[in-house]
């Protein structure tokens, strides 16, 4: 996990926060690993206090757990609490894209420059560049729906389970399939049929929960 520079805009505890999201989401830091608070103070040039601090936000936010002994670790999902979270995305990505379909139909242009980034990520096999599309697809729809609270609500949530779908992404190219799920939203989102779009997105969300169970049970908690 490199430092990350502080920038001037950023508290200390924002900019550790950002390094230890930034780490997991790379792979440096792995579900179960313990997070020393000496260690990361000094890798990241930071007090210790302020390392707690980050550490205590993430695990509001469902990235990291503290047991009783060992401290602070990177959380482990387990398949059952994965399969209640996306009972919950399921439900809100519909909500956001039935909101979106009236708003983006007027101008559709961010969604078919987004489209056409998924569709050439594809076409060549780039992961990298299909992740950043995925996210950018996601992220245009919820915050396009005027609802800050779904598009609040699921970010968090992407971001408890991303180290799972960053695994995913690496080991499985059959990923590249969702994006007839995409395609499919799209086309009810260019339509202007919010329903069509709630029932896409929810097919989507069940289709990602598919592959992500198709991963080694190791990788998944217990309870």
């Amino acid at each position: 996990m490199a430092n990350k520079a502080m920038s001037k805009s950023e508290s200390p505890v924002e900019t550790v926060v950002a390094a230890l999201v930034a780490g997991i989401r790379e792979g440096h830091l792995s579900p179960g690993q313990r997070l020393v608070e000496g260690e990361l103070a000094s890798r990241l040039g930071v007090a210790r206090t302020t390392i707690r601090e980050a550490l205590q936000r993430l695990e509001v936010n469902g990235l990291v757990t503290q047991e009783r002994h060992r401290g602070f670790l990177v959380r482990q999902l387990s398949q059952a609490r994965l399969q209640d979270m996306y009972e919950v995305r399921e439900a809100l990505e519909a909500l956001a894209a039935q909101l979106a379909a009236p708003k983006i139909k007027v101008r559709p242009d961010a969604l078919v420059a987004v489209m056409a980034r998924l569709n050439e990520a594809t076409a060549t096999k780039d992961l990298k560049a299909f992740t950043e599309a995925n996210h950018d697809f996601h992220s245009l729809i919820r915050h396009i729906s005027g609802n800050e609270i779904a598009e609040d609500m699921l970010e968090r949530l992407d971001l408890s389970v991303y180290h799972l779908q960053f695994r995913l992404l690496i080991e499985r190219p059959q990923v590249f399939s969702t994006n007839e799920d995409h395609q499919r939203i799209a086309d009810a989102l260019f339509a202007g049929d919010g329903n069509l779009a709630a029932r896409e997105s929810a097919k989507h969300v069940r289709h990602s929960l598919g592959e992500l169970l198709k991963l080694p049970a190791t990788m998944f908690g217990q309870g």
